[in-house]
C-alpha cells in the first residue's frame, strides 16, 4: 500500500523548488505541483485515511549530509504491522527498506540521529518525529518564511507564535521567530528565542550563526565573532559563517582576518556573492581599489542585478580616478533602483569632481528628496557648491550633514575648508580641530588649521600644525613650504 501510494503521487505530482508556495494543499491539488511539505501532507492525510499509521519527520540532516544553508526539509515515516517502519520522501526519490526505528536511530536531545555512519539504508540522518500538532507547526513555519520574504515581520511573528505554541521544542521555529523579532527591532525577545533554540539543539551550527547575525545588528561585534567561531567549529564547511565572521572583522578593523575568512567562504562556495562583496569592501578600505574592483565585478558576474556590488564598484572606480566607469556603475544602480540614495549621492560627487556642478547638485537634491536624512547626499551637494565657489551654501549643507552624522571627520574638514575660503579663521580652527579629534591622521585638517593659526598670528601653533600635515602626507610638502614663504613675516 505504501509503495502504491508513493508511486501514484510520484507520477501525478510534479516536484518543484522547496521555497515555493506549493505547500498549500489547494494549490498542490489544483496545479498538481508540490514541494516537500506538500508531499508530506498528502502522504500523511491519504496514508492515515486508508488505515496506515503515518507520521511526518522534520529533517535536520538528509541522507547525504547537512541541508543547504537556511533550508528546511520534511519527509514521512509509515509504520508497518511487524514493528518496522519505512521512510518515504518523494522529493528525494526515497522509499526505504523496512527497518526497526530504535535499531537505526538513537536519541539526540529532542531529535533522533542515525547510528549507522555508512547509512546503508540511505535514510535521513537527523530527524524530529512530529505528531499532528508538529505538522501544523511546520506549515505555520513555512507561512512565516513567506511573510519574511515579503518583509512582513509582524505577520511572520504572528504565525510563528502559533508554530511555537504547537511545537515548543522546535529549535528552528524559535530561531525563526527570534530573527523576526530582530528585524522588527525587538532584540531582547530575539536573543531570548535564539538562546532557547540553542538550549534545545546545542550542536546545531546554524543557530549560532543566526545569533551572531543578531548580535551584529546590535553592534556587539566581539560576541558575534564568538558565535561565528562556534558555528564554524561545529560545521567547518559553512561559507556563510565564514563570510559573516569576515564582516565582523571588517567592522573592527581586523582586515587581514576579514580577507582570510572571505577567501575561505569563496573557496567553499565560489558563487557566494556576499563573500566577494565583503572582501571587496575590505580591499576598498585598504585603498586597494583594483583588487576591490575585481571582487565587485565577480559578484556582478554571478548576479547582474546585485545593486550593492555596482554601488561599491562605482566608488572604487571613483577613488582610482576612473570617473566615467564610476558614472556608468552608479547609473546602472539607478536604473535597477531609482530610489537608491547612495548611488545618486555618489554619482553627484563624481559629477562634481568632473566639473559638472549642475548635474551634481541635481543628483544630490534628488537623493535628499527621497531621504531627507541622507547625510552623504548633503555632504556631496556641499562639495558641489564648494567646488563652484558657493561657500555659503556649501557650509549650510556640510552643517546638515554633521547634524545627521556628527562623527564624520571629513564633513568637519570640508566645512572648515569652506570657512577658510570665507576667511572665517576661528570657525576654521574649530572645525579642523573637531576633524582631527575624530581622525588624528587626517593631514589636510592640520594644514587648514595651520593656515588659520598663521593668519591670526599664532605662529608656534601654525608651525606645529603645518609640520604635522607634512609628516602625515608627504604630498603636502610643497604646499607647506609655499605657505612658509607666503607668510614669512608671520612665521
Amino acid at each position: 500500500m505504501i509503495a502504491e501510494l508513493y508511486t501514484t503521487l510520484n507520477k501525478e505530482i510534479k516536484q518543484v523548488a522547496g521555497d515555493s508556495e506549493y505547500f498549500y494543499l489547494t494549490k498542490v491539488v489544483k496545479d498538481r505541483k508540490s514541494q516537500c511539505l506538500g508531499n508530506a501532507q498528502l502522504i500523511y492525510i491519504l496514508g492515515n485515511s486508508i488505515g496506515l499509521v503515518v507520521k511526518v519527520v522534520d529533517v535536520l540532516e538528509h541522507d547525504i549530509g547537512p541541508l543547504p544553508e537556511n533550508k528546511g526539509h520534511v519527509a514521512c515515516l509509515a509504520y508497518l504491522t511487524n514493528n518496522k517502519v519505512v521512510m518515504v520522501d518523494i522529493r528525494r526519490g526515497l522509499i526505504s527498506k523496512p527497518f526497526i526505528f530504535q535499531e537505526e536511530f538513537t536519541k539526540d536531545g529532542n531529535y533522533w540521529r542515525i547510528t549507522d555512519k555508512n547509512n546503508r539504508l540511505n535514510i535521513h540522518r537527523k530527524i524530529q518525529v512530529l505528531d499532528r500538532n508538529g505538522l501544523v507547526a511546520i506549515i505555520y513555519n513555512n507561512l512565516g518564511d513567506m511573510y519574511n520574504k515579503q518583509n512582513k515581520s509582524k505577520e511572520a511573528i504572528s504565525v510563528l507564535n502559533k508554530a511555537v505554541e504547537l511545537n515548543p521544542k522546535c529549535a528552528y521555529t524559535l530561531c525563526s521567530r527570534g530573527l523576526q523579532y530582530a528585524k522588527s527591532g525587538q532584540y531582547t525577545q530575539a536573543l531570548a528565542d535564539i538562546n532557547k533554540s540553542i538550549e534545545l539543539d546545542p550542536q546545531e551550527a546554524e543557530l549560532y550563526n543566526n545569533r551572531g547575525s543578531v548580535l551584529d545588528i546590535m553592534q556587539d561585534f566581539n560576541k558575534a565573532i564568538s558565535d561565528f567561531d562556534m558555528a564554524i567549529k561545529l560545521k567547518p564547511f559553512f561559507p556563510n559563517a565564514y563570510r559573516n565572521r569576515g564582516t565582523e572583522y571588517l567592522k573592527i578593523g581586523e582586515y587581514s582576518k576579514a580577507i582570510s575568512d572571505c577567501s575561505e567562504a569563496v573557496k567553499q562556495n565560489p558563487k557566494s556573492v556576499e563573500a566577494y562583496v565583503t572582501r571587496g569592501d575590505v580591499y576598498y578600505k585598504l585603498g586597494r581599489y583594483n583588487e576591490a574592483v575585481v571582487d565587485f565585478s565577480k559578484a556582478i558576474e554571478i548576479n547582474p542585478k546585485y545593486v550593492d556590488a555596482y554601488v561599491n564598484r562605482g566608488s572604487a572606480y571613483g577613488y582610482s580616478g576612473k570617473q566615467l566607469k564610476a558614472i556608468s556603475d552608479f547609473t546602472k544602480v539607478i536604473e535597477l533602483d531609482p530610489k537608491n540614495t547612495k548611488a545618486l549621492s555618489e554619482r553627484g560627487e563624481i559629477y562634481s569632481q568632473m566639473g559638472e556642478p549642475a548635474k551634481a547638485i541635481s543628483d544630490c537634491s534628488k537623493s535628499i528628496e527621497i531621504d531627507p536624512k541622507c547625510a552623504r547626499a548633503y555632504f556631496c551637494r556641499g562639495n558641489a557648491y564648494g567646488r563652484s565657489g558657493n561657500n555659503e551654501k556649501a557650509i549650510s549643507d556640510y552643517s546638515k550633514a554633521i547634524e545627521l552624522d556628527p562623527k564624520e571627520a571629513y564633513a568637519y574638514y570640508s566645512r572648515g575648508n569652506a570657512n577658510l575660503n570665507l576667511r572665517k579663521y576661528e570657525e576654521t580652527i574649530s572645525d579642523s580641530s573637531k576633524s582631527i579629534e575624530l581622525n588624528p591622521k587626517y593631514a589636510l585638517s592640520y594644514f587648514n588649521r595651520g593656515i588659520a593659526y598663521a593668519t591670526l598670528g599664532k605662529t608656534e601653533k601654525a608651525k606645529s600644525d603645518l609640520q604635522k600635515a607634512k609628516e602625515l602626507d608627504k604630498g603636502l610638502k610643497v604646499r607647506v613650504e609655499a605657505i612658509y614663504t607666503e607668510l614669512k613675516l608671520v612665521l
